[in-house]
């Protein structure tokens, strides 16, 4: 049983979401953001052109975490955690597939979506592939993840995935199938 002080600590690291905070005193503008956003998207998009052309190329493993980064930046979560699952599950025994599954198990637990990041820390802490010190970090977390599950100190629901539709809405214009890149 954990101490109150033990479970508040848990529930910190398990619940810390990232967030931009720019530096104190450092004014953003607008304008550059918006130009830094319109890029990455740009860039999003011709990579999932270009990983089209050549689905699962050995080679092209850089190019699809360069997407995977991309939709990081661009706060697209859910679509950055499915892109390190497919690289991931596409090169299981490279380094960056090693790699992939490491944030993509971080990304899943600050989405709330524990029960996936449990699945992926756990892959990692038994896959004696993975360098020691990220198996006993993955033992870690896995170990904080299954105790608050089982005391039920997390809540129920993940944070929703904007990329996909509710049941029963109805196709309209812009309702068409969602990028999986």
């Amino acid at each position: 049983m954990m101490t109150s002080h033990g479970c508040f600590v848990a529930l910190t690291m398990v619940t810390f979401v990232t967030a931009a905070v720019p530096a104190a005193g450092h004014q953003e503008d607008p304008e550059e953001e918006r130009g830094e956003t319109e890029r990455l998207t740009r860039r999003a998009q011709e990579l999932t052109e270009l990983l089209r052309l050549r689905p699962l190329d050995p080679t092209a493993s850089a190019p699809y975490m360069e997407l995977c980064e991309t939709r990081e930046r661009l706060y697209q979560y859910h679509q950055a955690a499915r892109c390190y699952e497919k690289v991931s599950d596409s090169w299981p025994t490279l380094p960056v597939g090693r790699d992939a599954l490491w944030v993509a198990a971080q990304l899943r637990r600050r989405l709330q979506e524990f029960e996936i990041s449990l699945a992926h820390y756990t892959r990692i802490a038994l896959d004696a592939a993975f360098e020691p010190s990220r198996r006993r970090d993955a033992r870690g977390m896995a170990t904080v993840l299954r105790r608050l599950l089982k005391e039920r100190k997390v809540p129920r629901q993940p944070v929703p995935d904007p990329d996909r539709r509710p049941i029963g809405r109805s196709g309209g214009e812009g309702q068409g199938e969602n990028p999986r890149w």
